[in-house]
């Protein structure tokens, strides 16, 4: 949740780049809640989308998770995607996140950021019994 009100401020503040970023450790975060959960191991990287596509034919998580799995997948790899241009911008090129990055790129990632958490955090509380 700290990732997400710290991509809300900063969208506020103007600095997109950065809003982006706090939103790719959103998802990051969130799924990697979910992984552990059900004891899937994952490695050291950012972008888990492959394990995430699994979970669309794994039989421990609810329909309406395994419904929306591709659309997770497809936010983490796209933010993991970011990440790096977000943070410290294309370094090659000498191009600052400013200059990469707009009001609607960094309200997508939040908006996208938000769904996933909400997803996230719904199946967690499904599966330790406090939800639907």
């Amino acid at each position: 949740m700290d990732r997400l009100t710290s991509g809300k401020r900063t969208l506020e503040q103007g600095r997109y780049g950065t809003s982006i970023f706090y939103s790719q450790e959103c998802v990051e975060f969130a799924v990697k809640a979910v992984m552990e959960t059900l004891s899937i191991k994952y490695p050291p990287i950012h972008n888990v989308s492959d394990l995430v596509l699994r979970l669309e034919k794994d039989r421990r998580m609810p329909g309406w998770f395994r419904r929306r799995a591709r659309y997770v997948a497809g936010v983490v790899a796209d933010l993991a995607s970011k990440r790096i241009l977000s943070r410290y911008g294309d370094q090659i090129r000498k191009i600052p996140p400013s200059k990469l990055f707009g009001r609607g790129d960094a309200e997508r990632a939040l908006q996208d950021a938000e769904e996933v958490y909400g997803l996230s955090r719904r199946f967690l509380e499904w599966w330790f019994g406090g939800g639907e």
